[in-house]
């Protein structure tokens, strides 16, 4: 946008030359995430860092890892529109027993975090990701200077039927019915976190509890995309045609996330890596 190219009133309000009227960022997408944790009556020992990084040097233990997140389910929920297709991605994490980790990895307000974080044992979270939410955002400029920071706004949970909340609360109840198991039992587990300050006139755990808690807590799943969607026609909103070429622009491509249309109902690497193999062989193909 700052170069010209994107929607024609938005640049006209930052004093921006119009080279091409697209509609930029005016679609964004993104998965969103929620967590609620338990404690569990195992205790870890503490580990050793001379130990653990001595470990890693031999190729072996935690630090090896490039994540601390242990399963993964998809699930797909009753009511989804794209039939057959999980839209729920189900995960359980490490949780750590720090405030301070906590607002650093969530980045909630601190009242929201401290509910979150009390009575933290030995324990950890279950977490969902909803892969194909129908709310969508926006991404816009504060001015004409590219060092200023954009405006964006993602504008989670805002879909006018409500099916992305919806979801997320089928989720939470998935979540639980796993707690329950018999596998999970034998744990000791046992939820954590106190009842969050805003939603304290509400019952705890009730429909309503869980509504309330969801649009506190949700985040970004850090999956953005569809800020330059592929597409027939610039009239419908595309930015790119499927060949990836900006229309109206020569010489001009994108090949990344932000060429979705939609959500991807997986993590974003793997399309995003197929994206950029598929528009080099054409471009090797068609410019020896």
């Amino acid at each position: 946008m700052l170069s010209g190219v994107g929607p024609k009133k938005h640049l006209k309000e930052v004093n921006i030359s119009l080279i091409q009227d697209l509609e930029v960022g005016s679609k964004s997408r993104d998965h969103i995430e929620a967590n609620i944790f338990f404690s569990t009556n195992i205790v870890l020992p503490p580990q050793d860092l001379k130990q653990q990084l001595q470990d890693y040097l031999q190729g072996i233990g935690d630090l090896t890892s490039v994540t601390t997140i242990q399963g993964v389910a998809f699930y797909e929920t009753e009511n989804n529109t794209r039939k057959g297709v999980p839209n729920l991605e189900i995960f359980t994490d490490v949780s750590a027993n720090s405030l301070f980790l906590t607002k650093s990895i969530t980045l909630l307000k601190d009242n929201v975090s401290e509910a979150l974080s009390a009575n933290h044992t030995s324990g950890f979270s279950f977490g969902v990701i909803h892969t194909d939410p129908k709310s969508t955002g926006t991404i816009r400029l504060k001015s004409s200077n590219p060092f200023e920071y954009p405006i964006i706004n993602p504008n989670l949970l805002s879909d006018p039927e409500n099916k992305d909340i919806d979801e997320m609360y089928q989720s939470i109840q998935l979540l639980f019915k796993l707690a329950e198991s018999k596998a999970y039992q034998s744990l000791g587990l046992n939820y954590l976190s106190n009842p969050l300050p805003d939603c304290s006139h509400l019952v705890f755990k009730s429909k309503e509890y869980w509504y309330c808690y969801l649009r506190q807590i949700t985040l970004t799943a850090f999956h953005p995309m569809a800020t330059c969607p592929m597409g027939r026609s610039p009239k419908k909103g595309a930015v790119v045609d499927s060949n990836l070429k900006v229309f109206g622009i020569k010489r001009l491509r994108v090949a990344d996330a932000s060429i979705f249309p939609i959500s991807s109902t997986g993590h974003p690497s793997v399309p995003c890596i197929m994206i950029g193999e598929k528009i080099s062989d054409y471009i090797k193909n068609h410019y020896p």
